[in-house]
């Protein structure tokens, strides 16, 4: 039987730390503290979001996305967000005067809004990571040729 004492376990914990390294949440940290006040005023904004808002949180995330293969350019500015919000409220007005988004589609649409960009950022780090992994993997086989060589 292999049983772990509490000083084997305090030195495994002690080996993570030296190689694995101490996350450091002091970024996070600076940020305001979500408290219940501060979300019972946050509140009215998702009672009162409107459609134009839900496609340009959907837009944005697609532009932000993009932005993060192919350059900066591609984020979409506050200005062009508010634009194209309110040029789709205009649309649907105009064509759909009784539209109304029901809770639970804003519940999934506000949801998707903060769950999707961090999906698509370890999206981008996994690939950073393995594009590093393969060119690494490159350099060191075109090393070992080299070697052959000599």
């Amino acid at each position: 039987m292999n049983e772990q004492t509490e000083n084997d376990i305090e030195k495994d914990d002690d080996f993570v730390d030296v190689n694995l390294g101490v996350p450091d949440f002091s970024s996070m940290l600076d940020e305001e503290e979500i408290t219940e006040k501060s979300l019972s005023g946050e509140a009215g904004k998702v009672k009162g979001l409107k459609v134009g808002e839900l496609m340009t949180m959907f837009i944005g995330m697609t532009f932000n996305f993009v932005a993060t293969r192919k350059g900066a350019h591609w984020k979409l500015s506050v200005d062009e967000a508010n634009e194209l919000s309110e040029a789709t409220d205009k649309v649907i007005d105009e064509h759909f005067p009784d539209f109304e988004v029901s809770p639970l589609w804003m519940l999934g649409a506000v949801g998707t809004g903060i769950i999707a960009p961090r999906l698509m950022m370890d999206a981008a780090i996994e690939q950073k990571k393995q594009s590093e992994a393969l060119s690494k993997k490159e350099q060191v086989k075109e090393h070992e040729q080299a070697d052959s060589i000599n």
